[in-house]
């Protein structure tokens, strides 16, 4: 972490003193300056790093919770299906449909969530 932060004032260190405004160099000149503003810089990419890092595993967690209540949801059904009046074959064919839909239903949730993501566009 040290030699990004280094690289990080070096660079704006080049880019201060390429600069027209009056009294930076005297800015650039003081360490303890320096030593704020990287102190500043880090806390900022910890902090926004710990809230990103926490909305992504709340995320995982809806999203492995509206699984978990689809999954009872089609068990519901299927226990449901135990005493229809309907022929064995209705009910199969009626069980194999409804598991297909809901598979379906839950890689259409997993792909609207995965719009938003630009890893598989080229």
């Amino acid at each position: 972490h040290r030699s990004a932060e280094r690289n990080f004032c070096s660079m704006l260190q080049w880019l201060q003193s390429r600069s027209k405004f009056p009294g930076t160099q005297e800015i650039i000149s003081e360490p303890q300056a320096w030593s704020g503003f990287t102190a500043l810089v880090g806390f900022l990419i910890v902090f926004r790093t710990s809230q990103a890092y926490s909305r992504w595993w709340e995320g995982c967690s809806h999203i492995y919770a509206m699984r978990a209540e689809w999954l009872c949801t089609v068990s519901s059904v299927m226990s449901f299906c135990k005493e229809a009046r309907a022929s064995e074959k209705e009910v199969r064919r009626f069980k194999h449909i409804f598991i297909r839909l809901m598979s379906l239903l839950h890689a259409s949730a997993l792909a609207q969530v995965e719009e938003g993501s630009d890893i598989t566009k080229s």
